[in-house]
């Protein structure tokens, strides 16, 4: 089995996002915030109407993370696999940051955490520590 970073990605279809996760992590919302302390502040957060300050940083820093990930890793058809053992791993990168962010239940905001987690990993692996 494998997921796609994003569906529009591999079918080399225009960026619906118009470049915005191509930038700086700083243009990004809570940017400044670093990648583990935004995943440690988005595992109490299902349900939890306070946090969707967090929950919308987080789907943005997936979406982020992949991208980047996506630009600088020569190894997409690995990633790909890896990907797909996780939780909803079936979900591309993109979807699962929607859902998550739609469905605010705590299964999808762990789901969320352990796929940031991942492309965080997966980038420091690749030498990218500025996450």
């Amino acid at each position: 089995m494998s997921t796609v970073f994003a569906d529009w990605l591999e079918s080399g279809e225009s960026d619906p996002f118009n470049g915005h996760y191509d930038g700086g992590i700083d243009k990004l919302a809570l940017g400044h915030m670093p990648t583990k302390v935004l995943m440690a502040l988005l595992e109490p957060m299902a349900g939890s109407l306070g946090g969707i300050v967090y929950l919308a940083a987080g789907k943005e820093r997936l979406r982020w993370l992949s991208k980047r990930l996506f630009d600088k890793s020569n190894d997409h058809d690995g990633v790909n696999q890896r990907r797909a053992a996780l939780p909803n791993g079936e979900l591309s990168d993109y979807r699962l940051a929607n859902h998550f962010f739609l469905t605010e239940s705590a299964d999808d905001i762990q789901a969320a955490v352990a796929r940031i987690k991942f492309l965080s990993d997966e980038l420091s692996a690749l030498g990218d520590d500025n996450i």
